[in-house]
């Protein structure tokens, strides 16, 4: 008798193996615990079944609390985003900010080199372009060119202001600060001489106090009541003052960092306005001209700041301590901060309109995206939401769109992680 079989028990042997497909539910999601999120992504396309189990919320639940930049965990995210994604969604854009997949659109071009800023809100980008503060109306997938408002608050360029509560409060290179009322649509004071020098910061808590820093080496509180800015008091600081802000629920602390030519004073400082206390937060050395750029708080706690010495360091306030750094693959200074108040941070570099990326819980840097331009340019400022990137340029406003599909023709990824590796070797 022959061992081969015949076309009929063929058939029954097949149809007795049971397929990937066929699984009972609970099997595949306990699979699918154990696959990372492109393999995830990569199933889902293999049949209609498979597709809709993976489509549901609780498989991407946990998965897209983890993920970098689009995990929209913390509420000053969910307020500038356009709609609350879907688990999946912030899975899959998280994928494409981690391997550099983008569309690239250069707004605002000119030949003028400004120093702008950049404030983003869910239906306005924010920005200063010389002596102009802008607010241009955002769209799924664009920004509109001609802006809904246009105004003039000084005399000279912009160097810093803030959207909270109806006001625009802004400070000017002339040393003037202004108050603008959003609802009116008209200024409704100013302080032309607030300082002896360029104003190269300004915060606002929302409801009465506002705080700036200026080269001439102060910094200044103020109330704003009735729609007028009053002067309460002023603090010394024996340096050139680059940044300042007020702790999250708090009008009674701020943070401020200073040029750093002081040469035993550390270059980042806390002060207690109630108090009028000072307290230096505990660097190891005291480097003499690394100075502090940008700060942004985390929470009232915990503080980022970045600089002069292209490094990145987590403080918490709590002990005055650095608890986590990171540093710039190049040696690069580090202009400006943005983040995601939760596993993300964006920082704008000095050169060729560079912006890394890292993630909080790693110590070396996720990737880094290159701006379109002519030249080398600053990033001076950027802003975030799940989806899109502004970076504010010398000559340009650059936006990057992440939200788009692989298999468009555009999204050509620009993955710069493994050029980082290979430096780090060299």
């Amino acid at each position: 008798m022959s061992d081969s079989c015949t076309p009929e028990e063929g058939v029954k042997e097949e149809s007795e193996y049971l397929l990937f497909q066929d699984l009972p539910t609970d099997v595949l999601l306990a699979i699918f615990r154990y696959c990372d999120t492109r393999s995830l992504l990569s199933l889902s396309q293999t049949c209609k079944r498979i597709n809709s189990i993976i489509s549901e919320d609780f498989v991407w639940l946990e998965r897209s609390r983890k993920v970098n930049v689009s995990n929209q965990v913390s509420d000053e995210i969910k307020s500038r985003s356009f709609s609350i994604l879907p688990c999946k969604e912030r899975c899959r854009i998280s994928q494409n900010w981690n391997s550099g997949r983008y569309q690239e659109t250069i707004y605002l071009n000119n030949r003028t080199k400004f120093m702008p800023w950049l404030q983003l809100e869910r239906d306005i980008l924010w920005f200063s372009r010389g002596r102009q503060i802008l607010a241009l109306k955002r769209r799924l997938n664009a920004i509109g060119c001609v802006p809904s408002l246009s105004f003039v608050p000084h005399r000279e360029d912009v160097s810093r202001f803030v959207v909270k509560s109806g006001m625009v409060v802004s400070g000017g290179r002339d040393g003037s600060l202004s108050a603008w009322n959003l609802r009116q649509n008209k200024k409704c004071s100013e302080e032309r001489y607030a300082h002896n020098s360029d104003i190269t910061d300004v915060d606002y808590d929302g409801h009465q106090v506002i705080v700036t820093a200026s080269k001439d080496e102060t910094i200044k509180v103020w109330s704003l009541e009735d729609d007028k800015i009053k002067p309460k008091m002023s603090v010394a600081t024996d340096d050139r003052v680059w940044t300042v802000a007020l702790q999250p629920g708090s009008s009674s602390m701020l943070c401020y960092g200073m040029s750093g030519h002081h040469h035993t004073k550390p270059p980042l400082c806390l002060y207690n306005v109630e108090r009028c206390q000072m307290a230096s937060l505990k660097y190891p050395v005291i480097k003499r001209g690394a100075g502090i750029l940008d700060v942004v708080w985390e929470d009232p706690n915990t503080l980022v700041s970045c600089g002069y010495d292209s490094i990145v360091r987590m403080w918490d306030i709590r002990t005055l301590s650095c608890v986590r750094f990171w540093s710039d693959p190049f040696d690069v200074v580090l202009y400006s901060l943005a983040s995601d108040y939760s596993h993300s941070l964006l920082c704008g570099t000095a050169q060729h309109g560079r912006v890394q990326m890292w993630d909080k819980r790693h110590t070396r840097s996720l990737q880094m995206y290159f701006m379109n331009s002519d030249h080398s340019s600053p990033v001076y400022s950027l802003q975030f939401d799940p989806t899109h990137l502004y970076v504010a340029l010398d000559q340009s406003l650059n936006m990057m769109d992440f939200s788009g599909f692989r298999n468009r023709a555009w999204q050509i990824a620009k993955d710069y992680r493994h050029f980082y590796v290979h430096s780090q070797v060299l």
